[in-house]
């Protein structure tokens, strides 16, 4: 009898425990998939906040970046830097501003957390990373948007001084490469296709230089093992923008495809459409 007792208690003390062990299971789904997908939208400004209702240095320049509302994707924050300098750490929805140096570039790029329960890769040499660059301009403030499901920052769309036609006056590659591709063909056919019927021959409202200043094929392979500088791939493009034969714009798009393995065959071609992208994004909003 006792036995029978005991045995019944056991059965119901594993059940619980099954019961325990499934719930702890679905809640540690929940609480992955609420980071995915919603999680902490908070933003962290670590400079100091210019005021926007004073007037701005001459030889000064403000940046104001929104980041645009996601479901997918809105819990995860990265940290913004700016030339190097933490601005602070951006989330869903959210808004940096910073007071800059006029008349310069201004390099932006995106620092990630890795996910809880999730391993880092092993990282042997430094990381390559994916930046962007703006000119500023002195006494104005320039307003941006991040993208992030597209990971791209571009002008606010009531902010683009829109091209009404665009000329491509020149395409060279200065970057010394080593590579078996065509790489002003490939990424003047890039650019070419996102511009559409933006693009003339001549009489355009604008032209663009386009420059090739790095460029590397990478390796699949390699990018399977480990991130390594050597197997990723690497595209920078500098975009001179003239009007009247004056430049008045340079943009530059750094592209890096660190990872991904064998998923990732064919980056070194695939690159130069996400340059195309880029590049007619800042100049047509598209």
């Amino acid at each position: 009898m006792v036995a029978g007792f005991m045995g019944i208690k056991l059965f119901r003390a594993k059940k619980i425990q099954r019961a325990f062990m499934k719930n702890k299971i679905l809640l540690s789904g929940l609480i992955i998939a609420g980071v995915l997908f919603s999680g902490c939208s908070s933003t962290t400004q670590s400079i100091a906040i210019p005021d926007i209702s004073k007037p701005i240095p001459i030889d000064k320049s403000i940046i104001e970046i929104e980041r645009t509302s996601s479901i997918v994707g809105g819990g995860r924050n990265p940290y913004l830097y700016s030339n190097d300098k933490l601005i602070g750490e951006i989330g869903n929805g959210g808004t940096l501003t910073w007071l800059t140096e006029g008349n310069q570039l201004e390099c932006i790029r995106l620092e990630y957390n890795r996910l809880p329960l999730i391993v880092d890769p092993i990282i042997w040499d430094e990381k390559p990373i994916r930046y962007q660059c703006f000119t500023t301009k002195s006494g104005e403030i320039i307003k941006l948007e991040l993208d992030f499901l597209g990971n791209r920052i571009n002008k606010k769309s009531n902010e683009k001084e829109s091209a009404k036609s665009i000329e491509i006056t020149k395409i060279s590659n200065i970057s010394k490469s080593d590579t078996k591709h065509d790489t002003l063909a490939l990424l003047k056919n890039a650019v070419t296709s996102e511009l559409g019927n933006k693009l003339v021959t001549e009489n355009a409202d604008k032209s663009i230089e386009l420059f090739i200043e790095e460029y590397q094929e990478g390796n699949a392979a390699k990018r399977w093992l480990a991130i390594t500088k050597e197997g990723s791939t690497l595209l920078k493009v500098k975009v001179v923008i003239k009007k009247n034969n004056e430049i008045i714009d340079t943009y530059i798009t750094r592209l890096a495809i660190v990872e991904g393995g064998l998923l990732s065959v064919g980056a070194d071609i695939l690159v130069f459409d996400y340059a195309g992208k880029d590049i007619a994004s800042y100049l047509i909003g598209k």
